[in-house]
């Protein structure tokens, strides 16, 4: 079963984005931030940060990082492999790809 696969099919509340960063094989779960200067002050303003739902994650395993996006179902909008006991740089530079991949999407 893939990683998105095992996603529900709605953005993920930050409790489900920790308990996915526990899960086994996945060595870090984390969600991106995507706001876009929405003010938490104006209630009727759709972007308001007003919950947690995340929209936008990072998925990485000690081989891969996957970028996932939220729209109408979860799916991976970049991907990047790196070898495994590699420094540290590669899997650092595959989770800045994603990211960036993650917030040109949404």
């Amino acid at each position: 079963m893939s990683v998105v696969d095992s996603l529900p099919t709605r953005p993920l509340s930050d409790a489900t984005v920790s308990r996915l960063n526990r899960s086994e094989p996945v060595t870090l779960a984390v969600a991106v931030d995507t706001d876009a200067g929405g003010s938490d002050d104006d209630p009727t303003d759709e972007t308001s940060d007003d919950t947690d739902d995340t929209r936008g994650l990072l998925v990485a395993t000690d081989e891969w990082v996957r970028g996932l996006a939220f729209d109408d179902g979860w799916r991976v909008v970049h991907a990047v492999d790196y070898r495994a006991g590699d420094d540290g740089e590669g899997r650092y530079e595959a989770l800045r790809e994603c990211e960036t991949a993650v917030r040109e999407t949404l």
